[in-house]
């Protein structure tokens, strides 16, 4: 017959073996998370793309970057599923695209190779560049009704501070069009950024750059379902990525709380 003291004894010991028990980390919820989500990422995904490589990049993204995990699980989920979508992958050295986050959400945030692919695929571009300019290169152009533009980089000697930066496209049909922006022009493209101060911004500017003379070039371009998407999520919030699946429905199968956004234990 249990004693008083007995009952107290394994009390203890239990509180003891809780206390001690590792919990499951934030990274291991969100690894968890993707886990979970494959069959969802597999819908999002172009044929080619396996869902077992976004699962890893993933991974590695959170393991890389720690604070990807105290985020909600539904930003990461709707920030990886929108770059899965458009067939980028991101947190790779390609600098295609990037997982980044912002206060309590993940964020997607579209690297120039990551335009560059996407403008690509519409198949009536033949090429597509962003380029940065030094002080000493040979670099001239202008608007209007006879457009031109020339570079050409400094080789062999220091080629100075940055002068500016531009995209250029050349069409199938044999047309180009170009944007160039100097650093006033970057600066403010970039203030109006909501991860101005963190992320690619700070540590990756020169790419950062390049993809602002994208961006103000896309409109001149062959407008692709994906390039589209692209404008429109970049450097956005999004819980989940829409025409994927029903947000009710991938909350669902990925234990998500639609309510708060975290995984439900």
């Amino acid at each position: 017959m249990a004693t008083a003291d007995s009952v107290r004894e394994e009390l203890a010991r239990s509180k003891e073996v809780e206390r001690t028990q590792p919990k499951a980390s934030n990274a291991d919820n969100v690894i968890g998370l993707i886990n979970r989500s494959l069959p969802e990422i597999a819908k999002a995904l172009p044929g080619h793309v396996k869902p077992e490589r976004i699962a890893r990049i993933a991974t590695t993204a959170v393991r890389v970057t720690p604070k990807l995990a105290d985020c909600t699980q539904a930003s990461f989920l709707g920030a990886l599923l929108t770059a899965a979508q458009l067939g980028l992958e991101p947190n790779t050295p390609t600098g295609e695209a990037y997982l980044l986050p912002f206060g309590r959400n993940v964020q997607l945030i579209i690297g120039y190779r990551g335009y560059i692919k996407l403008a690509n695929q519409s198949g009536q571009v033949r090429n597509i560049m962003a380029m940065t300019v030094y002080e000493n290169d040979h670099f001239d152009y202008k608007y209007g009704s006879n457009p031109f533009l020339e570079h050409t980089p400094t080789l062999g000697q220091d080629p100075g501070p940055v002068k500016c930066w531009y995209a250029c496209a050349t069409f199938t049909n044999g047309g180009t069009n170009f944007v160039v922006l100097d650093k006033f022009k970057v600066e403010g493209y970039r203030a109006r950024a909501r991860s101005k101060d963190d992320g690619p911004w700070v540590t990756d500017y020169d790419a950062m750059a390049r993809k602002t003379c994208i961006r103000r070039l896309a409109p001149y371009l062959p407008m692709s379902v994906e390039l589209a998407q692209a404008m429109q999520v970049d450097e956005e919030v999004t819980a989940f990525t829409p025409g994927v699946s029903d947000p009710e429905v991938l909350a669902t199968l990925a234990g998500v709380d639609t309510g708060t956004g975290e995984v439900q234990q």
